[in-house]
């Protein structure tokens, strides 16, 4: 009876009124620009009006396995506030409760261990990003001239949930939910365990991520979910608790995986990643990463990533196609994704070092302070080479500044015109360089330049 009565406040808080939120609309429009892919159910983009009524609220999970979240959260983070400006409630969950165990979802072998230490600084860094992202979403809020009244985004951790729970009270009320059978038919269960087999951690994960939704449904009324398609999985586990207890449905929203123009996974599992964390990737290099898109690649992520109307997002893409030269989608998506992830000061600093490097305004970087500096050197590759070593010869250089392989390439390179001293441009592979050439844009350091945007720093002790 007990029970009963709480399925029945629960149900009553979160259906007994009808939201001014159209939920249909919001995801049609998730699904139009490509953010969307496939859903739990998977009739569910078949069948909209089936989530009519759903309460107007969203979450999804970041599990803190690293300290940094990454370009592939960010499309979650995106499609999430884009919800946002629909009126929905959004949840951004950290699991560090979870990471304990290690979600098996997409993974061969076992996760390594993580101390609670390690897990407990990871996931404050991932909430401090999160929280710096709100912050500065409110700014773009303004630019896209949101007039809309819209409830607070929450950024959660379920250990709150979990730290006083205890273990037989939990296994004794949800893990009577659950059915064996049905948790090892699971892809990712299965093929483990008809390999090396899998943890009984790993094996359990799918529970806890069960029981965070149900939480938030009754918290929150919360019947949405986002993520990526490995977590199908643990998404049809929480869509059968929920009904298991409140015999409601709850939907799970799949975002595309993010490839590259060469068709690998964008990530933190390959060598090209993008990292959110300044300490991880530099606002400079975030900012030069979407200014580089190619204009298919700039095409689609504009889609997947901006927080213009869907007029405005047809408007921009169609004078990107009139002048491709002018790279006009590449730079709105520069400049609102590096104000979103690294504030104004961040998308400041990224686009004074760009006007520098590639804008034939080197003459500034004598204006930039010590922390600046260190920046550019650490993003632009180089060396540091004694004073001693002057006059030293345009060839011995650039060998020693790693601009070429061998030595051969750099003779014809400079011979050929392609390479740059201070914006000099030096044809002479023989030519003796002083202080007077090379110290001319600042005591300490000299920027030499490949081709047209490859560059390295030099810096002088």
């Amino acid at each position: 009876m007990k029970h009963f009565w709480h399925c029945l406040r629960v149900f009553l808080k979160y259906h007994s009124s009808q939201s001014s939120t159209d939920v249909v609309e919001a995801v049609q429009c998730a699904i139009r620009r490509g953010a969307i892919k496939t859903s739990f159910p998977d009739s569910l983009l078949n069948n909209l009006e089936s989530i009519r009524g759903v309460h107007p609220c969203i979450y999804a999970g970041f599990d803190p396995s690293s300290d940094s979240l990454h370009i592939g959260n960010l499309l979650i983070v995106c499609t999430l506030l884009r919800f946002h400006l629909h009126g929905f409630k959004i949840i951004f969950l950290v699991g560090s409760a979870t990471s304990r165990l290690g979600d098996p979802s997409g993974r061969s072998v076992e996760r390594d261990r993580l101390s609670l230490d390690e897990i407990q600084s990871n996931s404050q860094c991932i909430q401090f990003t999160l929280k710096s992202i709100l912050r500065n979403f409110e700014k773009i809020k303004i630019s896209l001239n949101s007039t809309n009244v819209l409830s607070t985004p929450a950024v959660l951790d379920n250990t709150d949930w979990y730290h006083q729970m205890n273990v037989l009270d939990f296994f004794d009320a949800v893990g009577r939910a659950f059915r064996l059978r049905h948790m090892m038919d699971k892809q990712c269960i299965s093929e483990r365990i008809h390999r090396e087999g899998m943890s009984y951690a790993e094996f359990s994960y799918q529970t806890l991520q069960a029981y965070d939704w149900l939480h938030l449904y009754e918290k929150f009324g919360c019947l949405l979910q986002i993520g990526g398609a490995d977590q199908t999985g643990n998404i049809h586990s929480g869509h059968d608790l929920i009904r298991f207890f409140h015999n409601q449905s709850a939907y799970g929203l799949l975002v595309p995986l993010m490839l590259s123009s060469t068709g690998e996974k964008i990530g933190k599992s390959v060598g090209s990643s993008l990292w959110l964390s300044s300490s991880r990737t530099s606002s400079f290099v975030f900012y030069q990463y979407f200014l580089k898109l190619t204009d298919k690649e700039a095409n689609s992520m504009m889609k997947l990533f901006s927080f213009c109307s869907e007029a405005d997002l047809e408007r921009i893409l169609d004078d990107h196609c009139q002048q491709p030269e002018k790279r006009i989608a590449q730079r709105f998506l520069a400049d609102q994704l590096t104000l979103l992830v690294h504030s104004e000061s961040g998308l400041a600093l990224a686009k004074r070092i760009t006007e520098i490097l590639f804008d034939h305004r080197l003459h500034g970087i004598g204006d930039l302070d010590e922390n600046d500096l260190n920046i550019l050197c650490r993003e632009v590759p180089g060396v540091q080479l004694s004073r001693q070593a002057l006059p030293i010869s345009a060839i011995s250089l650039a060998l020693k500044a790693g601009c070429f392989d061998d030595v051969n390439t750099a003779e014809r390179t400079i011979n050929q015109g392609g390479f740059h001293v201070n914006n000099f441009k030096i044809t002479n592979p023989t030519l003796c360089l002083t202080g007077n050439e090379l110290y001319s844009l600042s005591n300490f350091l000299t920027v030499l330049r490949i081709g047209r945007r490859k560059h390295f720093i030099v810096r002088w002790k």
